[in-house]
């Protein structure tokens, strides 16, 4: 079985959440930091138009100088459908790509290809 090769052991105890080893923000997959931040992005995107304007790139953002919004839109999203579909995603290639690259490389990846995409 897959289960008992010594690489997918590996795997396994370096995403379990169970573990001494995972109970600090500093030892979670960086997808799992970007998922958290697009859920609280999303939530104070809902409670207050005002950071939502501040947050999403646009021509209003030009015309108000808001320069760190191509950065900040990356964690704003449209819906709680947005969200949902994008955060999945998120999962299921964060989950297969963050390992073989590393953390910091993957979170490189994922601001460049955001900046990419304006």
């Amino acid at each position: 079985m897959l289960g008992d090769r010594d690489y997918m052991k590996e795997e396994a105890r370096r995403y379990s959440f169970g573990g001494t080893a995972r109970r600090n923000m500093t030892a979670m997959p960086v997808w799992l930091k970007l998922i958290i931040a697009c859920v609280i992005v999303f939530i104070l995107q809902k409670m207050s138009p005002a950071i939502e304007e501040a947050l999403v790139f646009g021509w209003s953002t030009f015309t108000k100088a808001y320069i760190w919004t191509p950065f900040t839109y990356m964690f704003a999203h449209g819906g709680f459908m947005h969200l949902a579909f994008n955060m999945w995603g998120l999962y299921i290639f964060g989950s297969m790509v963050e390992p073989r690259i590393g953390g910091k490389s993957f979170f490189r990846l994922y601001i460049f290809a955001g900046l990419i995409a304006l």
